[in-house]
């Protein structure tokens, strides 16, 4: 299940039984909503030398979803541009 919206994070609810779960971003590849109890933040994931990585963007409130595409599609691009991002 993957989202467009800031109203469809909103309604995310992770599945029963786990405490944790990502949703992932249906317009920018790499970025995701976790969810960990009521807590939600943007994740972006990255490759570095072929191990898969993740940066923590903020909590997603605090951080509007077109930012959010932004800053994941700058980070994936140093990425992919030979930097390794701090």
């Amino acid at each position: 299940m993957g989202f467009r919206t800031q109203a469809e994070v909103n309604k995310l609810t992770a599945p029963e039984g786990k405490a944790d779960a990502y949703f992932w971003d249906d317009e920018q590849p790499g970025l995701s909503v976790r969810l960990k109890g009521k807590a939600r933040s943007r994740v972006v994931w990255y490759q570095v030398n072929g191990k898969r990585r993740k940066w923590t963007l903020g909590a997603a409130a605090g951080l509007p979803l077109k930012e959010a595409r932004q800053r994941a599609r700058a980070h994936r691009g140093r990425c992919e541009g030979g930097q390794r991002p701090a």
